[in-house]
């Protein structure tokens, strides 16, 4: 054998090596893909039980059940609570829309934060508390508009989360 086909036979082995290589790089991406976005909606996930488990704070729970009534007939104190409470997970939801738009998060996710963020928002109290919330973002604003169209009922807090009525 001479040295040309030695030559062609390591240039022939380097090619296959390469596309080999390229090939597990692809595969190895994609794997930290879909890691990154499986950490993404454990994380998401993680975060809004955090939330759940403030609201199950008797006082927070007052705060929250008055606030989605009236957010203006409660005490300087629940105000605080509940645009805390609400406003974390307001936060929390949009959090949700801004990673289903970078393919984070499943689509699933971007229909359900956006439901209850409109949900939240249309009760009495989580439109009053975000007329004044809302002022903070472009975004706020823009979701206030959809918020106060005719086509949104709007729904009364117990019909958010019907677990918390008050028992009668």
């Amino acid at each position: 054998m001479d040295w040309i086909a030695i030559g062609a036979i390591g240039e022939f082995v380097g090619g296959v090596v390469v596309i080999v290589t390229v090939v597990y790089l692809a595969l190895q991406l994609r794997n930290s893909n879909q890691l990154a976005k499986a950490s993404s909606e454990l994380e998401w996930m993680h975060g809004l039980n955090e939330i759940w488990d403030r609201w199950s704070r008797p006082e927070v729970i007052d705060a929250i059940r008055s606030g989605f009534h009236s957010f203006d007939d409660l005490n300087q104190d629940q105000q605080v609570i509940f645009q805390m409470q609400v406003g974390s997970l307001v936060n929390h939801l949009e959090t949700a829309l801004r990673l289903t738009q970078r393919k984070l998060l499943p689509n699933s996710f971007d229909a359900i934060a956006e439901d209850l963020l409109v949900m939240i928002l249309s009760t009495k109290g989580g439109l009053q508390y975000w007329e004044i919330s809302s002022k903070a973002t472009p975004e706020g604003e823009e979701r206030l508009r959809r918020v106060k169209t005719p086509d949104h009922p709007t729904p009364t807090w117990d019909e958010l989360f019907p677990w918390w009525r008050e028992k009668e």
